[in-house]
């Protein structure tokens, strides 16, 4: 029976620390007199082609190079671009999609090798394979949002450590 309890309360501890953990890279740029939180989906254009649409910076090609060079390498990935020789790129900020032309339009930072640091153009990323592509996950603010603990990570902490102070109780 207590064989059953020590295992019920190790998972939950588990899941606590799993629930802990989950979250979504996110950085906070300010761009056209707004604050905005941009994070990437690994995905492909046309699998996302609704939400890449809806992006503010769909359609205008200077308005993704301004948020790509204000993001940089905020968000810590790197990828290789379509060419596949390509140095690394950080999330592809889509402009233009394969309703106008057979391939999507993208700016992307170039987080290593010659083009480090700069914003570069790509018309030739196939809208079927998967990239990282900058999304809006929250904004437009007027002033830059406060960094709050998420509600799932308070949670979770504090059920770890309940859970924990039970099975120590419980052991003793």
């Amino acid at each position: 029976m207590l064989k059953n309890k020590v295992t019920l309360i190790c998972s939950l501890i588990v899941s606590g620390l799993a629930i802990t953990s989950a979250s979504a890279k996110a950085a906070i740029i300010n761009s056209d007199g707004y604050y905005w939180d941009i994070g990437a989906k690994y995905t492909s254009f046309d699998r996302d082609k609704a939400e890449l649409n809806s992006q503010p910076w769909f359609g205008y090609s200077t308005k993704a190079t301004r948020f790509a060079s204000r993001l940089g390498d905020a968000l810590n990935i790197s990828q290789i671009g379509p060419n596949g020789g390509d140095p690394e790129w950080g999330p592809f900020f889509a402009y233009n999609g394969p309703d106008t032309i057979p391939t999507a339009s993208v700016q992307r930072y170039a987080t290593a090798g010659l083009s480090q640091g700069q914003v570069v153009r790509a018309t030739n990323v196939s809208p079927t394979t998967d990239f990282y592509y900058a999304i809006v996950v929250g904004g437009p603010y007027t002033q830059p949002p406060d960094q709050v603990p998420e509600p799932l990570n308070i949670l979770g902490s504090l059920t770890v450590l309940g859970l924990g102070a039970a099975l120590k109780h419980k052991l003793r």
